[in-house]
């Protein structure tokens, strides 16, 4: 009897210990849940290469690592990603700069806080149009994904010329764009304003040619209240970002593959090659190597571009854009 009681305390000791061991995992596992902070991540389904930064930190589990759970939101260029910035539908936007000016000029609450890609972009004419210059533009219609970053360089170069009153300006979607090219229609459009993969795979397809390019700057532009509510989250968001341009550098083929799985128009993954050539990120062989830092250089062309995209009416307002460059955040990771 007495051996009997013996081995029925044991067990009930040994359950105890069991119980408190499923506890303190169960409590393990809603710390580690807890401690996930949510981001909500705006990217460009059209463009090439920041749709395969976008694609790299949503397949791998860098986020995760840093403490982050991705919530990828997809527009089709700058201008829609722009109002979903200032309506507050996402924490953190990947864009062209005429789309970041456009969501400072309406809304003190974005910092911009790191650099993003160097890309192409410029005019496109057909490859057998008779227009062979900026002056050929001339009483022509020019289309144009308006608040995409080209529509304002673009504009710079007529202005330039003379031409910006002389050239009919008509706003489409990047997408509508593609398909119009594609089915080589252009209807009563001359000329494109537009950016890569696109100008890449009609070029590729030889049914475009450049007539002019551009050079919009980009960055990763992130809403000062997600830095003010989540400090940690908000450095481990920009560490998690240069760790992903390097997965990226070094696993170009595979974020290709993402990248075309996901965006909307069909072309061969090699072609991506061609806009990964002008960002030296990717050519990175350590993470040291990756710089998304914003030299002071930068900044003067983002004064000017500012003031052009202000006297044009793009944005409704100057920007102190030194005030929104937030290099506190940006020198943390360093």
């Amino acid at each position: 009897m007495k051996k009997t009681k013996i081995v029925f305390m044991v067990g009930l000791i040994l359950l105890s210990l069991l119980l408190v061991s499923c506890a303190q995992k169960t409590d393990t596992i809603s710390a580690q849940q807890t401690d996930t902070t949510p981001i909500r991540i705006g990217w460009l389904v059209s463009w090439a290469t920041q749709g395969q930064l976008a694609q790299t930190l949503k397949h791998t589990d860098i986020l995760e690592k840093n403490g982050l759970q991705g919530e990828f939101k997809s527009f089709s260029y700058g201008g829609p990603l722009a109002e979903a910035a200032v309506s507050g539908e996402v924490d953190v936007i990947f864009t062209a700069d005429l789309p970041s000016y456009l969501v400072l000029s309406k809304s003190d609450e974005w910092d911009i806080v790191a650099r993003l890609i160097r890309t192409k972009a410029g005019i496109i004419v057909p490859i057998d149009s008779e227009i062979k210059s900026l002056r050929d533009l001339e009483g022509k219609t020019l289309s144009i994904p308006f608040g995409s970053g080209a529509h304002v360089h673009a504009l710079r170069l007529l202005e330039k010329e003379g031409l910006k009153d002389k050239i009919t300006l008509k706003n489409l979607d990047i997408l509508e764009q593609s398909a119009i090219i594609d089915s080589g229609k252009w209807g009563d459009i001359d000329a494109f304003v537009s950016f890569d993969p696109t100008i890449s795979i009609f070029q590729e397809k030889e049914k475009v040619r450049m007539l002019e390019s551009v050079q919009p700057q980009s960055f990763v532009t992130m809403s000062k209240k997600f830095i003010t509510e989540h400090p940690d989250a908000a450095k481990n968001f920009l560490k998690s970002y240069r760790e992903a341009y390097f997965y990226y550098a070094q696993h170009q083929d595979e974020a290709n593959t993402w990248y075309a799985k996901e965006a909307r128009i069909k072309f061969d993954p090699s072609i991506l090659d061609i806009s990964a050539s002008l960002e030296p990120n990717l050519k990175a062989q350590t993470l040291d190597d990756i710089n998304i830092d914003i030299p002071q250089e930068d900044v003067e062309q983002m004064k000017q571009v500012i003031s052009s995209a202000k006297a044009m009416g793009l944005i409704q307002k100057d920007i102190a854009i030194e005030e929104h460059i937030n290099r506190k955040l940006l020198d943390s990771i360093k």
